[in-house]
């Protein structure tokens, strides 16, 4: 197997871990669920496929009562892959925390969409939600989910930000060399206490400087 792309956080309200990764010769993801707050004890994996498409960079939320993994579809992994569109599952988390298969429900891809990021939810909440921006974009698209699995409502609203900007290989101590820094996709969302926090790659020219350095960029959506 090669794997890719891990993903792994702890969920206040189950007490459970959550986790994600690629295998890119099936391909498919797999996503598993800890036994316990123990990480070390035992897990229940499940797959996840992405109708015979590549799932590039998956990632993962939570909210109360559901779980979305999203992933950026291309036609293969292995060359010249052609994108086809962003597509996330929303998936029954009671079932996943029971080790039952779950139900889902599935959206796109999408060919107009790209890196749909999902939110971790710190604190109780039945709404979960994702957040998209890319490419020297001035626009936030929010996405917000409610209900359960096979009747998810899903809305949409663009917020406008400060425009976004590629950044570039970022310095490091004793080298010319630059660390890649790909672009300017969320990294990661996450929802606590009424705002959703978000957090990317940006290119930015700091106070006093003159040159456009790699920087972090947070967002927080009241």
């Amino acid at each position: 197997d090669v794997l890719s792309d891990p993903k792994i956080f702890f969920d206040q309200s189950s007490k459970r871990w959550f986790t994600s990764i690629l295998d890119t010769t099936v391909p498919d993801t797999r996503i598993a669920v800890s036994s316990s707050d123990d990480p070390t004890n035992t897990w229940t994996i499940f797959d996840v496929k992405f109708d015979g498409n590549c799932p590039d960079q998956p990632s993962i939320g939570i909210s109360d009562n559901n779980f979305v993994i999203s992933a950026n579809d291309f036609s293969n992994c292995v060359s010249n892959p052609t994108f086809v569109g962003a597509q996330y599952y929303v998936i029954d988390k009671n079932d996943l925390l029971n080790g039952i298969s779950p139900k889902m429900e599935k959206f796109g891809p999408d060919s107009s969409a790209f890196s749909i990021v999902p939110s971790q939810s710190l604190g109780p909440t039945n709404t979960l939600f994702m957040a998209s921006t890319y490419g020297n974009d001035n626009v936030v698209h929010l996405y917000s989910l409610n209900g359960t699995v096979p009747n998810i409502q899903v809305m949409t609203k663009d917020l406008v930000i400060q425009t976004l900007s590629m950044p570039p290989g970022a310095l490091q101590l004793g080298t010319k060399t630059l660390l890649e820094t790909n672009d300017d996709r969320i990294q990661s969302s996450v929802w606590s206490d009424g705002n959703l926090w978000i957090g990317l790659n940006d290119g930015c020219t700091p106070s006093g400087d003159t040159e456009t350095r790699s920087c972090i960029r947070i967002i927080d959506v009241d």
